[in-house]
């Protein structure tokens, strides 16, 4: 005994929105923008009026603040201020009384901001302590030696 009709019922399809191409096309998006996206090496991107040799530590930290200012100190205690908020952002050789001048105005203009110093090796201790002297009379939150990685043996 079936007490089923006999009729055939249609099933209604659903409507729907079939979406491998999309994802297709969004995967080649990515792909494209991942190759042909430029990633910048820090080196390159640190290009001042002078390059100095830093000293080598065994700890080291990458800096990649945008918009700090960096004060290099050369062999010879040649002082260059590479402020990126100037006109003359790979930096300009200042003298000592200059340089406490852009620091104050640096400070008044960022009350919380650092500063990047980069000493060469060769540099005397003293000139790198009379910068940072100069960087905390002036007001200077914060300033950030700068080294370069120990190579390992």
């Amino acid at each position: 005994m079936n007490f089923r009709r006999k009729t055939k019922r249609r099933r209604k399809s659903v409507p729907g929105i079939d979406i491998t191409a999309l994802v297709d096309v969004v995967f080649l998006l990515l792909i494209f923008l991942v190759v042909t996206t430029q990633f910048k090496d820090q080196r390159k991107m640190d290009r001042y009026a002078i390059s100095v040799p830093l000293p080598r530590a065994g700890q080291h930290a990458v800096v990649t603040e945008k918009g700090v200012p960096v004060v290099i100190v050369d062999g010879e205690g040649q002082l260059v201020w590479a402020d990126p908020d100037m006109a003359e952002p790979q930096g300009q050789i200042v003298e000592k009384e200059d340089l406490q001048k852009l620091l104050e105005d640096f400070a008044n203009r960022h009350p919380q901001g650092s500063i990047r110093l980069q000493a060469a090796k060769e540099t005397y201790y003293q000139r790198v302590i009379d910068v940072i002297d100069q960087a905390k009379r002036a007001k200077v939150h914060e300033v950030k030696l700068e080294t370069q990685p120990r190579s390992a043996p």
